[in-house]
């Protein structure tokens, strides 16, 4: 095969690699569980990008599993694949990005419990941590100087004194 048809080849395949992965992100955002789970293979073992970050097995290829996932969520889901780069060589092609995932949760609630640190947020759903959080939480607000309904006053009160 000539040289520049070998390179086109190659080309072509590696953007229909990327277009694939650009096509489940939008799968994902879109929430559409029936896409994702037929691109699996039986058989194929997947580990999740996002919570709970596990060995799912056979059950992150199926339609309902996939469901429940995304209603864990509380808002619209952004997952986007930045960085992309592609290598093929005849029959096989290699991917690798940042994967970027985002989505709406709930700090405190029955389910799971969030703590933001920097760029990142640790997500507990065992029922005792829950707990814990949701306990020392509301004792920082019952011991707080300022209570919530007091902010905007307070707020103000500042802004008054430095101006």
């Amino acid at each position: 095969m000539p040289q520049n048809r070998q390179l086109a080849d190659q080309a072509l395949d590696s953007a229909e690699v990327a277009w694939v992965v650009g096509k489940r992100a939008a799968a994902v955002r879109a929430e559409d569980a029936e896409y994702l789970a037929s691109r699996y293979a039986p058989g194929a073992v997947s580990f999740g990008f996002a919570p709970p970050l596990s060995p799912h097995a056979d059950e992150s290829h199926r339609v309902e599993w996939l469901r429940e996932w995304f209603d864990r969520y509380d808002g619209r889901i952004d997952y986007r694949v930045e960085e992309l780069t592609v290598s093929v060589a005849g029959d096989v092609a290699f991917c690798h990005g940042r994967e970027r995932f985002s989505a709406p949760y709930t700090v405190f609630g029955p389910k799971r419990a969030v703590i933001y640190a920097g760029e990142i947020y640790l997500v507990f759903t065992a029922t005792e941590l829950i707990r814990e959080f949701t306990s020392h939480f509301d004792n920082l607000i019952r011991n707080a100087k300022v209570q919530p309904n007091e902010c905007a006053g307070f707020v103000r009160a500042l802004i008054s004194e430095v101006a």
